[in-house]
């Protein structure tokens, strides 16, 4: 089974972005969903009424997800996915922090709460197995949290793998950059696989301010399990109508399940 899965950091409402305010952009975000051919977008920054918002303008699309401060409160890692598609089998979150099943708990000088939104999707129609996608935004000040945290998620991989060997996909803005800890940690400890190996050449930054270019390294990542091949992975650069759809660029990958 071939599924394609992005991470999308949404740019949430509360900053004062002007000509890029979140009611001039949803628009164009909607659009570049549709664009991404995803059956599966992870998403970081969206508040509760952004997520409806974008929710009424993609009907084929269904989301799940909770606020890092619990229930709808504050920012989301919220799972969009195609319901004529996949459809969820089991869903849940916890907070990276030493109480992670505590919501809006943090730890490890963390600037604020953070967390993981995960869930097992089944294929609606197409054949192949089900398949795990973890979501998370680690923290933007503290290395010590955003060490900690990946370190935690990874554990929470582990432990599933172990009860049900599904295949599984890591996605989100982890806010590190090449040679950091966390992204040596991923591709020399976790035993995971790295999406951009699919791409020829130089990635190329994936935040850029509303200001475009590729200059720099990317914060945004998708990572796999082993059984998972990922057979094409871009960054989606492009304008919509003139506008860029948010400060990140989203990246998509293509993935063939064993």
């Amino acid at each position: 089974m071939n599924i394609t899965v992005a991470t999308f950091n949404l740019r949430n409402n509360r900053a004062r972005d002007g000509e890029n305010a979140w009611a001039l952009r949803v628009d164009v975000v909607a659009s570049m969903f549709r664009r991404t051919g995803a059956q599966i977008v992870g998403t970081q920054e969206g508040y509760v009424e952004m997520l409806i918002e974008l929710g009424e303008r993609l009907p084929e699309f269904r989301w799940i997800g909770v606020g890092r401060r619990g229930g709808s409160e504050d920012e989301f890692n919220a799972l969009f996915y195609r319901g004529d598609q996949v459809r969820v089998q089991e869903q849940g979150h916890f907070w990276l922090s030493e109480t992670p099943e505590v919501p809006g708990s943090s730890s490890w000088q963390s600037s604020v709460p953070r967390m993981c939104t995960w869930a097992r999707f089944a294929p609606i129609a197409a054949s192949g197995g089900p398949l795990m996608v973890y979501n998370t935004h680690l923290d933007h000040q503290s290395a010590q949290a955003r060490e900690q945290g990946i370190r935690l998620i990874c554990r929470r991989i582990g432990e599933f793998r172990r009860q049900d060997g599904l295949p599984a996909l890591l996605i989100g803005d982890l806010n590190a950059s090449e040679g950091s800890p966390v992204l040596r940690f991923l591709r020399e400890e976790s035993g995971l696989r790295d999406a951009y190996s699919a791409m020829a050449g130089a990635v190329g930054r994936t935040y850029h301010g509303f200001s475009g270019g590729v200059e720099g390294d990317p914060i945004d990542h998708i990572f796999a399990t082993p059984d998972v091949e990922m057979t094409g992975t871009m960054v989606r650069r492009e304008t919509l109508d003139g506008r860029y759809p948010s400060d990140h660029y989203p990246v998509v990958t293509t993935a063939r399940l064993a």
